[in-house]
Parts: C-alpha cells; structure tokens; sequence
C-alpha cells in the first residue's frame, strides 16, 4: 500500500488505463456469456471465483487477465500477463499493485473493484491459487464494495436531494463518496480505520474526485462543518445505534438528511422492527425515521426461513452447511424471529 499512496500523480493515469482495457465489472459475465448481473457478481465474489475462475484464466483478453488478478483472487502466468498493455502492465508493477512470484507468475497485492466507472482499491478477501481457496485479512483492512455497499448506494441514489456537503461515515474505500455525491461541493469521508482512509485516498485520485478522508470513530468524531447528506454503511446494527445516539445530530444539517444501513435481528421481545427502533433509539421522537427493508438481500432471513431452518444459498449470514446449523441454533436460543436487513432515513424534527 506504501508504494502507490507514494504515487498519486500516476493513479489517475491508471484509472484511463483499465478502463482502455475494458475493466467493467459487467463485462465479467459477458466474458463467460452468464446472464448475471455485475451486481450479483459483487455480492458473493468469492463464490463466485470458486465457480469460474478457471473459466476465467482460459480467455485471451486483457480485461479476463485483470478479472483473475484483481477481482476473483487469482495468479497469471507470464503468457497471459503479457496480453496486458505495456503501459499499463508496468505501471501495475510500478505501484506495487502487482508482485511477480519466484515462478514468474503475477499475483495482485490488492482487490480493484469497479462500479459505475469507478475504480476501487482495497485490501483483498482472499487468495485463489495453487493452494487452494484462503483467506488472510490484515488487521484493520479496507473492504472491497459489496452488498451492502451496493444496497446503500441505491438507497442514497434513490433520494435525490440537492447539498453542500456529504459525510461518508464508515467510507471504506470511499465508494459512496465518490459514486453517490457528486452534486455535493463538498465530500469528506470518516473511518476507523487508517488503511481505509489511505485507499479511500487514492482512490479519489485514481476518479478524479475532489474529497478528504481523514480517521475517526463514529462515535467520538466532531467537525466543526454539519453536513446536508450523511451516509453510513454501519458494520453491525450496534455500531449504527451507537452513531445514531451520539455523534449523528451534531453532524447533520437543521435540514439535513441521514441514511444507516444495517442488517439486525428481530428478536420475539421487540416483535417487529417498529419495536427494535423504539427501544435502541432512546429519542426517536424526535426524528423524523423512514425505514426500507429489501426482502432480497443477502443479509436477510424471512420469518418462514427462520422457522424452517432455512437459508438460501446467495446468503452472506452464515457459509457452509456446519456453519449455518450452528448459525440457526444461535437465533434460536436468542429467539430471533426474522432477520432484515434495513436502510434507515433520520431527519431531525
């Protein structure tokens, strides 16, 4: 990561590059003449790598050689990276995006990601390679866009609302930041953690987006500026209640507006998400809340399927059948009733 946050001068130049080589994440299925969206792609990418990687590694085209190294976690041999611009295959190696292994092979040292024409550098989910499917997360790494990602950014789109500013709390990579508030002058994105805040970085540079990112805790971080749209793709339902209760009023506009995504469970004692809000959210009343649930998301079980022991297979809750048995029990024993994933919309009254 040191190497290309030393080289921002040149990460807009690599962004003109993949997109010369076709690296559109819809192109991936086209590719394999799958008729799948690139947002179903995303949602489950190593699964997805699991499939058709190998498929994969056998398309002479530059943007497959790309998709192997830094999408679907796999290794190139020295042949098949040679399919690759010269410009741009040296300045992969330039900024460290790529290691050449004892072998000869390449293999990324990050994830690249795109969406919506932009590109997104992250630290990787995992290895696909000679050893087999495997994962090693740094500590305090930087997710790559996924589900959740996805499913806020609709939610921020959906609201079209004109404003000076955009607070992307929790900004990972900064894919909200960049994707979702370009009507907003202002753009500053907040996370935990410093790897985070140094892709997020670079990937402004590698977009062409003018914003800041610096590192913060949700729940302690003061700016002098209140902000138009906030937008927090919160890791779990606590760490959004938490932000919600604390730090969320002093940030936000008089008439400013918020949005929270998480998955929660719905537990027999509150018995429905009204329930849930009014126990977590000591002065509800005094916000205007809309909530949306997405029955198709990855992150939620119907009543039906917590009743009958049942998860579909696109589910990101719980992987591999011991896994989600011992998944199941769990909600059991705390009497969860459904689980939902939610986009909560705060307005102060």
């Amino acid at each position: 990561m040191d190497t290309f946050w030393a080289e921002r001068d040149s990460l807009g130049r690599l962004g003109a590059l993949l997109r010369a080589a076709n690296y559109r994440t819809d192109q991936l299925p086209t590719l394999l003449a799958l008729d799948t969206s690139s947002d179903t792609v995303l949602s489950d990418i190593g699964r997805f790598s699991l499939y058709h990687l190998g498929e994969v590694s056998l398309i002479d085209d530059p943007a497959a050689v790309l998709f192997e190294l830094f999408l679907l976690g796999g290794q190139v041999q020295a042949e098949r990276w040679r399919l690759l611009a010269p410009e741009l295959a040296a300045l992969l190696v330039d900024l460290g995006l790529v290691t050449i292994l004892p072998d000869r092979e390449r293999r990324g040292t990050v994830a690249i990601t795109e969406y919506q024409d932009g590109f997104f550098l992250s630290d990787r989910l995992f290895e696909h390679g000679p050893d087999g499917f495997t994962r090693d997360w740094p500590d305090g790494g930087c997710m790559p866009p996924h589900a959740s990602s996805i499913e806020l950014l609709r939610g921020v789109e959906d609201l079209d609302l004109p404003g000076r500013s955009f607070l992307d709390m929790g900004c990972g990579s900064g894919f909200l930041s960049q994707l979702a508030a370009s009507g907003h002058p202002q753009r500053v994105g907040v996370d935990i953690g410093a790897r985070s805040v140094a892709y997020a970085t670079a990937n402004a540079a590698i977009n062409g987006v003018d914003a800041r990112y610096v590192v913060g805790d949700c729940t302690t971080y003061t700016d002098p500026a209140t902000y138009s749209r906030i937008a927090f793709n919160a890791p779990d339902s606590t760490t959004a209640f938490a932000f919600i209760n604390t730090t969320l009023r002093d940030l936000l506009d008089q008439r400013g507006v918020a949005q929270v995504w998480f998955d929660t469970e719905i537990t027999a004692a509150d018995g429905s998400l009204d329930g849930l809000l009014r126990r977590m959210i000591p002065d509800r009343d005094s916000w205007h809340l809309s909530t949306a649930t997405d029955s198709s998301s990855p992150f939620t079980l119907s009543r039906d399927m917590v009743r009958d022991r049942w998860i579909p297979p696109h589910s990101l809750l719980a992987v591999g059948r011991a896994e989600r048995a011992a998944y199941l029990d769990a909600l059991a024993e705390r009497e969860v009733l459904e689980v939902q994933s939610v986009l909560l919309s705060l307005r102060a009254s």
